[in-house]
């Protein structure tokens, strides 16, 4: 498989911004508007995330990235990479050049005995899961499976195995490496675990389920193809009153997540360790608004019911409305001013701006974060 190494510097030189160049040296497949793939290449999970591409490009390796960044840098088009497409912001579309790593840079490869996986960019949970599970093992990834490695794990990365054995971030060894520290658990230690909630006697569907199968239990409520926003907000301390509240919006707002405080492995990292500012005992919330009518008036209702949801629990705690924190993976908008990126990074967006400032001055990476060099 393709681990992505690193880019020798002027590996490739352009004499000018052509795209017949490009096209002579590019191994992977490029396509443009009149290409019979075309519409497929640009499609997103999110359906409001779908962008007119200039061109998109399939790298095969490490050579084809730097020719595809370099194009895009030469030609002034604007820039997005593509891993698992899994955002609803835009992250991974633009109208200038896709850089897309799902056709050719999507393998898993484990090695059991180091207890490593080796995991391409363009690789979705559930490749990582179904290979790991070969071999007895799991890692720390999200809550969906059609999600991409790349993109979770660049905003942190919380999910199931949180708690025992931290973020994805936390999981990375070196860049596009990452680690499996999980042993599948028997029936009746989980069932030690929750000993306190079944003591309540409540209807008990209790049993074993594998976990890359565990990992793919929501897919279908969050299925491809249909418009989304979503937004996350933390809660310093679960009100039973608070969670009453945010049930009466819930008529438009199709899925509320409601997930554990951020705690053990997670908070035995520092916070200055990684970019990722947001542990401690907070409980992390995900609300997420589904709609099928692509229209600006549909993406407005949508956007707004997500807020009624988030500034019901951020305002309940005596917090100003739109000064809320919330883990980097639930940010649905395309664009974030600096106050917002302040309160995503916390004291590390100062460290951020410096690296941005050091290896990407004039910020062609524009998608998602965009952080502003120092």
């Amino acid at each position: 498989m393709i681990l992505h190494p690193t880019f020798k510097e002027n590996s490739v030189i352009f004499s000018s911004p052509s795209l017949q160049s490009f096209k002579d040296q590019f191994m992977g497949d490029i396509v443009t508007p009149d290409h019979p793939d075309y519409e497929v290449a640009i499609q997103r999970w999110a359906k409001n995330a779908v962008r007119r591409a200039n061109i998109v490009v399939f790298v095969k390796d490490a050579n084809d990235a730097s020719l595809a960044v370099k194009y895009a840098r030469e030609s002034g088009l604007p820039l997005a990479i593509r891993g698992g497409g899994h955002n609803p912001a835009g992250a991974s579309s633009s109208e200038g050049i896709v850089v897309d790593l799902s056709r050719y840079v999507n393998e898993c490869c484990v090695d059991p005995g180091k207890r490593l996986a080796y995991v391409g960019g363009g690789a979705v949970w559930k490749t990582v899961d179904e290979t790991a599970i070969e071999y007895g093992l799991a890692t720390a990834g999200g809550t969906i499976n059609h999600t991409g490695v790349g993109g979770l794990t660049l905003g942190g990365g919380f999910g199931w195995l949180a708690a025992a054995h931290g973020l994805v971030v936390d999981n990375l060894i070196q860049p596009h490496i990452y680690m499996i520290p999980f042993h599948n658990g028997p029936v009746e230690e989980g069932r030690k675990v929750f000993k306190a909630f079944l003591d309540l006697c409540p209807v008990d569907t209790t049993g074993e389920v594998q976990y890359e199968q565990m990992n793919g239990l929501q897919n279908d409520k969050v299925p491809h193809g249909r418009d989304y926003y979503f937004e996350g907000v933390v809660q310093k301390r679960y009100s039973a009153s608070i969670a009453k509240k945010v049930d009466n919006n819930l008529i438009e707002v199709e899925i509320t997540d409601f997930y554990s405080p951020f705690q053990g492995k997670v908070n035995s990292v520092a916070d200055n360790a990684m970019a990722f500012n947001l542990r401690g005992a907070e409980s992390n919330i995900f609300t997420i608004t589904a709609w099928d009518d692509d229209s600006q008036e549909a993406a407005a209702r949508g956007k707004e019911a997500t807020y009624a949801v988030t500034d019901t629990v951020s305002s309940s705690e005596g917090r100003i409305v739109g000064s809320k924190r919330s883990y980097g993976n639930y940010i649905g908008d395309e664009k974030l001013n600096a106050e917002r990126l302040k309160r995503t990074f916390g004291d590390n967006y100062p460290r951020l701006q410096q690296i941005k400032k050091k290896y990407d001055p004039d910020v062609l990476f524009s998608k998602w974060f965009q952080i502003v060099p120092a």
